[in-house]
């Protein structure tokens, strides 16, 4: 709530995605605005007990018209798909534009790095053998995102999913998905030179992606062109190529 009222919605959609990516749980998306609500009405009526105001808090006035406020945003519910080959800036673009999808919180980001390390127990930040990564694995992992995405789409959030989608038949997953909940669907591919890619990938840190320059070269070498999604040049700022993503949901929304 609090995150929200300050308008840092990237701050509060990163907090609500990871969280919902280490419980798991959807069920409780149904009630989070009535509940965001309730805790901003709460903290109105706190602030008209108190006897002097705190010029840093917002008034009681202000929380009110803020609890009545997030009832009334739309969720516009919708599926969300950005690929591309590592380094390409996917995680960071998809987490500045989930925060801006819809007229809620934004859309849940759904990570295929993260989703792998929940299914074995480990943080997100925590590295993973080589034979984690295997075909079969890469498959459940795609088939949980799934199911999870459904879940998302049936309490009404959009749903953003954060993936490689190398093969044809991982990004036709997803736009099936979408027709079955009744929602658009919209597929991105993020483009980059491979040696802006090259760099990204050895100088990341502190990632929920364990690709190295060896995964990365293999990629390469697969010459993956997707003519079925939309194409966009990662090779500027991530704030410039969020805009663009941006641009091109906003121009397929119905």
């Amino acid at each position: 709530m609090d995150m929200l009222e300050r308008v840092l919605s990237v701050q509060a959609n990163a907090f609500l995605s990871r969280y919902l990516a280490a419980a798991r749980d959807y069920s409780g998306l149904d009630l989070l605005s009535l509940f965001i609500s309730m805790r901003a009405a709460i903290r109105a009526l706190v602030a008209v007990s108190q006897d002097t105001s705190d010029s840093h808090e917002p008034s009681a006035k202000e929380r009110l018209l803020f609890a009545l406020e997030i009832l009334q945003r739309p969720k516009e519910p919708r599926l969300i798909a950005i690929g591309g080959l590592s380094g390409s800036g996917k995680s960071t673009v998809a987490r500045l534009v989930a925060a801006q999808v819809g007229g809620g919180i934004g859309a849940i980001v759904l990570r295929s790095d993260v989703a792998l390390k929940h299914m074995f127990d480990v943080p997100p930040e925590d590295r993973l053998p080589q034979a984690a990564y295997r075909p079969r694995t890469s498959a459940r992992v795609y088939t949980r995102m799934l199911r999870d995405a459904g879940c998302i789409l049936g309490c009404d959030y959009p749903v953003l999913v954060d993936a490689t989608f190398l093969s044809r038949s991982e990004r036709e997953q997803f736009p099936v998905q979408a027709h079955r909940s009744g929602v658009d669907f919209c597929g991105l591919w993020l483009d980059c030179d491979p040696g802006l890619l090259r760099a990204r990938v050895r100088n990341r840190k502190g990632d929920a992606s364990d690709a190295g320059l060896a995964v990365l070269e293999k990629q390469l070498a697969s010459n993956v062109t997707p003519d079925d999604w939309v194409r966009i040049r990662s090779a500027g700022s991530a704030e410039g190529t969020a805009s663009c993503v941006m641009s091109v949901i906003t121009s397929l929304q119905r």
